[in-house]
């Protein structure tokens, strides 16, 4: 939830993440351009971080990756890490694929370094496979099937579930 404060604007995420005015659109996506559809959000914000021409993928996280506080260089410009993230945290609303990896790069808001940098990049090759996924819902009767998957100390700094408490 992005709202405006003396000029500047603030991103709830948990912890508060200063943002500052030029770069509000990346944290409020509604406003890019008035595409309220997730497929207008998702292209605006492509477009915004130059990923429009980028190589699309099929998955969001690569096959047994943990993301470490300790492992790589520190990123140089937190305002667009954190607004890249916020942005990508706005689509999970309705993008519930991007759910998991967008959690595990939110972890690192505070100090992100440069695995998590890549780990963002990623998402947003596959955001460019995949704007305009969707549920399709025919009248006449709705089943749903869920499943949950935990994922017992599989934080590899803390050895917590990330799936839980």
């Amino acid at each position: 939830m992005a709202r405006q404060n003396n000029g500047t604007w603030l991103l709830d995420i948990g912890a508060n993440a200063h943002v500052t005015p030029e770069l509000h659109n990346l944290v409020n996506p509604k406003e890019y351009t008035g595409n309220d559809n997730v497929g207008g959000v998702a292209l605006d914000l492509l477009q915004r971080t130059k990923f429009m021409d980028a190589k699309p993928i099929s998955t969001p996280v690569s096959s047994g990756q943990k993301l470490s506080a300790y492992v790589g260089e520190p990123h140089t410009d937190l305002e667009t890490y954190r607004s890249i993230v916020g942005a990508l945290q706005y689509l999970t609303i309705t993008c519930l694929d991007l759910s998991y990896v967008v959690n595990q790069v939110c972890q690192f808001m505070h100090s992100p370094k440069s695995p998590h940098w890549l780990a963002v990049k990623r998402i947003l090759r596959y955001l460019k496979s995949s704007y305009d996924y969707g549920i399709v819902h025919k009248p006449g009767s709705l089943q749903v099937n869920a499943f949950s998957d935990a994922d017992y100390a599989g934080d590899p700094d803390s050895r917590h579930s990330t799936s839980g408490y």
